[in-house]
């Protein structure tokens, strides 16, 4: 899924240097697939390098995010300034009657765009925010 979120998410060259390392730890985050991933990831980057910057924090939690969009099969997740757009692929779990019901029961926060594209009104754009929605959403497939 690709995912725009306009939040700094990377390690920054100053907190890792080695380049190696750098990239060994981009591809380990890469597997995270809930919050105790991210709390165990945290510990042992802030054991190794010192306290985790918000840049790394955010990759982190961009990650759970695209964990969480696969699950939903939803190919593109954007933020604006108060709302994020989802675009479902076909196979997504979450069925039109599901969406219809989020629609009708809370209109002033979600909507639906002409090219199917559930847009979700928020206060705060930020990942755990939108961590939060994607987990409720899920929450309505099961």
């Amino acid at each position: 899924p690709e995912i725009n979120l306009r939040i700094p998410s990377l390690i920054p060259d100053d907190y890792i240097p080695d380049i190696r390392t750098r990239m060994s730890y981009y591809f380990e985050l890469s597997k995270i697939q809930n919050p105790d991933d991210m709390d165990r990831y945290e510990e042992e980057l802030s054991d190794q390098f010192g306290k985790v910057p918000e840049p790394v924090m955010n990759l982190m939690g961009v990650m759970l995010l695209k964990k969480y969009c696969k699950d939903l099969a939803i190919r593109d997740l954007s933020a604006g300034a108060k709302s994020i757009s989802l675009a479902f692929t076909e196979h997504t779990p979450l069925k039109s009657e599901d969406m219809i019901e989020l629609i009708t029961g809370f209109p002033k926060k979600y909507s639906l765009t002409p090219d199917s594209r559930l847009i979700v009104q928020m206060q705060e754009i930020s990942w755990p925010q939108i961590y939060k929605e994607l987990a409720y959403l899920l929450d309505q497939v099961n």
